[in-house]
């Protein structure tokens, strides 16, 4: 590990480490945490040279304890990429565009550079009033690809700065393991989620003419894909119906669910983004804990993003899936020691703010999807109910996920 001081000046390389883990967890958290008895101080950097590249941390915070050794310092660091958080863009709207392209224009205001991005179709998307790392994870949520960052060092000099969006991390490990019989230490979390067999899908709101044709701004009833999928603006799985519905008189009844995108404008793109939501939601999300040591084929680790295959005899029938490292905090002094977190989904630690955050924005700058029936009264202004219930759900929400959270 090399440790850069405040100026990003190399130093020297980071001696007398006791400890060092790095947490890093798919398009979320990316941390390092640190205990030595050398002479660091805040702000400082640490680079250590992972499978992809360098990785960059700054020193955060520095906690200091009297041992028999000398004073032991516990350093909390984080991603240098999350300084982006400081860097802003005011109103940017790349539509129809590919992923390098958008991704270019969320980092144009920092000193990151795009990397290697994969081709992952065209898309769009608002950049409104936001930070860059902000709109760094929307690039990577609108356009379903997983980011990872790396700097490149020359000589003793951090050279560049690279954000890669890549389709997907990792590699097909060729690893199968039985829940309860290949591992000594595994704990298994389900999701208290229903399963979902049938999916409604809704895309943007259709625009609002006034008598003349013109564009009013407004927006009416969100589209959907009815007419393209037999009448039916849902769809369905129904061998997990079978397995997953509801009882009902009639036999297994669907368990339906309902997803919004608030940017999509094209009915084909609706019906694709519905089906491919569906297929996830469709079985129990599920989450394994093991230590890696079992998970080593032929002398190699694996690594974030690898896919293992799992086999759960404990659901009938038994459960067969596709599990991948979602998250993983390595232990950089001994790897045999690195914790795996297996899921057959991808967890975002920040989703559900996320999604608290959109409501919010899309109220202020008026781009929510309103139904003018029901909202919006003939003089313009916004029906005071509806306001209430829209607190209230936020509430609700926040509420829900427990701790607190404040709102500026």
């Amino acid at each position: 590990m090399l440790l850069f001081d405040r100026e990003e000046n190399y130093l020297r390389k980071l001696k007398d480490v006791i400890e060092a883990k790095h947490t890093e967890e798919i398009n979320g958290e990316d941390t390092l945490q640190v205990t030595t008895l050398d002479e660091v101080e805040k702000g400082y950097r640490i680079l250590y040279k992972s499978s992809a590249g360098w990785k960059e941390f700054v020193i955060k915070g520095i906690d200091e304890f009297h041992t028999a050794e000398g004073i032991e310092k516990k350093l909390d660091c984080e991603s240098s990429f999350y300084e982006t958080l400081g860097d802003y863009i005011e109103d940017r709207r790349p539509q129809d565009t590919a992923a390098n392209i958008a991704l270019g224009i969320a980092l144009e205001p920092t000193r990151w550079e795009v990397g290697i991005v994969d081709d992952l179709g065209l898309g769009s998307t608002n950049f409104y009033r936001t930070s860059c790392k902000e709109c760094v994870q929307k690039v990577a949520e609108v356009w379903r690809g997983e980011l990872r960052t790396r700097v490149e060092v020359v000589g003793n000099h951090i050279s560049h700065r690279y954000v890669d969006l890549l389709a997907q991390r990792g590699q097909d490990a060729g690893k199968r393991f039985t829940y309860t019989k290949d591992l000594e230490s595994v704990t298994k979390t389900v999701n208290s989620d229903d399963v979902i067999t049938a999916l409604y899908g809704y895309g943007k709101g259709e625009e609002i003419e006034g008598e003349g044709g013109e564009a009013t701004g407004g927006h009416g009833r969100r589209i959907d894909f009815a007419e393209l999928n037999g009448g039916k603006s849902y769809v369905e799985n129904n061998d997990a119906r079978m397995i997953w519905g509801r009882n009902s008189p009639t036999g297994k009844a669907h368990v339906f669910g309902k997803i919004e995108f608030d940017d999509c404008e094209d009915k084909q793109e609706l019906l694709r983004l519905t089906k491919e939501k569906l297929a996830e939601v469709s079985k129990p999300q599920i989450t394994y804990e093991a230590k890696v040591t079992y998970l080593i084929k032929n002398g190699l680790e694996t690594d974030l993003g690898d896919t293992v295959a799992v086999i759960d005899k404990e659901f009938s029938p038994e459960l067969r899936l596709k599990a991948r490292i979602v998250k993983i905090v390595r232990d950089l002094l001994s790897p045999a020691n690195n914790d795996l977190i297996l899921g057959n989904f991808i967890p975002d630690v920040t989703g559900s703010w996320k999604k608290q955050e959109d409501y919010i924005n899309n109220f202020r700058d008026k781009a929510g999807v309103w139904d003018r029936s029901d909202i919006i009264n003939n003089d313009g202004t916004i029906n005071a109910g509806y306001l209430n219930n829209l607190v209230d759900e936020l509430n609700d929400k926040m509420n829900a996920q427990g701790g607190y959270v404040y709102i500026s």
